[in-house]
């Protein structure tokens, strides 16, 4: 725990003195899985709170990825079920990068032990002095063309989602938020505006002008 707060933080939807429960694992999962791009699951039977955690993930607009069993095996159940319902079938770290279109080569950064973390203000601070350039004359940026407007095909409500979006792309949670309506009304809105041909959709469900 001091090492959390010295380098993290400590997120809950419980006060901090609340005793351990099994009944808190379901809120607490879906705190992770709405902090990841997408939630894996590798085992699981069907009953089980893993399952959970993905139908959570997939309410709150993640990715869900299920790593295919050997037929006949408990555990295989609930990835096989998942797949059924439209996860993405993963075969290796690389299927699941690519999916979310991140580069093959990340590495995953070592875990420090406790002991291993330092105080700020044990930390050394190396000074380096960096020569000022020359100013360079700024260049007054061109106005941006006004996008076209929507015809009258597209609904108030679409109206609403694609005003929100940014150029490079926003997640669905972020469109719900901004909209004040439910993630399944945004998807309902984004599907129609992808096949209007007003928005496209990147991998992590995150959606852009076109």
């Amino acid at each position: 725990m001091e090492a959390i707060t010295r380098n993290g933080c400590v997120l809950s939807q419980y006060p901090m003195d609340s005793p351990p429960s099994k009944t808190h694992f379901p809120v607490r999962n879906r705190i992770i899985s709405g902090m990841t791009l997408g939630t894996v699951v590798v085992q699981a039977p069907t009953r089980s709170g893993v399952l959970i955690t993905a139908h959570s993930a997939t309410e709150q607009g993640r990715e869900v990825f299920a790593v295919p069993g050997e037929i006949g095996l408990h555990n295989s159940e609930g990835p096989h079920a998942l797949i059924r319902e439209g996860a993405k079938l993963v075969e290796s770290v690389e299927d699941i990068l690519t999916e979310l279109s991140l580069p093959a080569e990340m590495q995953i950064r070592p875990v420090l032990r406790a002991s291993e973390y330092e105080e700020p203000a044990k930390k050394k601070v190396r000074q380096v002095s960096v020569p000022q350039k020359a100013a360079v004359p700024s260049i007054p940026a061109s106005a941006p063309e006004p996008a076209p407007a929507p015809p009258a095909s597209v609904t108030h409500a679409e109206k609403d989602v694609l005003s929100v979006l940014a150029p490079n792309g926003s997640y669905v949670d972020e469109i719900a938020a901004a909209c004040r309506i439910s993630i399944a009304e945004a998807l309902s809105a984004l599907t129609m505006l992808e096949i209007k041909g007003w928005v496209r959709q990147f991998s992590g469900k995150r959606f852009a002008p076109r």
